[in-house]
């Protein structure tokens, strides 16, 4: 389970494994290991993947669904409705079609 916790929210911060690797000071290998679950992040590891990542070291570890609380969901939320309503309609278009991109990277990424 924490193989592809890991991948999907590295995936969703926009890192590579390569840069995932360089900002936790490893090697590009190590997560590819981590993501195929060959190789389990040490206590210590695992809390930097977790600041690395946005979400919680429950959360890599299967066991809280929600990436983040609650309230950072909502934070969240409100903050993309406010921008927004702050586009205009052909904006708007273009932020659909990129949410659209990024959601479809994101679906594929889990089906492997």
């Amino acid at each position: 389970m924490y193989g592809i916790r890991i991948k999907e929210a590295r995936i969703a911060a926009g890192l590579s494994r390569k840069e995932l690797a360089e900002k936790l000071g490893v090697n590009e290998t190590t997560i590819t290991r981590y993501e195929n679950e060959k190789r389990k992040p040490d206590p210590e590891t695992l809390a930097s993947l977790s600041e690395k990542l946005n979400v919680s070291v429950d959360y890599l570890l299967g066991k809280d669904n929600a990436e983040n609380s609650p309230e950072e969901q909502e934070e969240v939320l409100t903050e993309l409705i406010t921008f927004y309503q702050t586009l205009s309609e052909e904006e708007r278009e273009d932020f659909k079609k990129h949410i659209s991109f990024v959601m479809s990277g994101i679906k594929a990424a889990r089906s492997n």
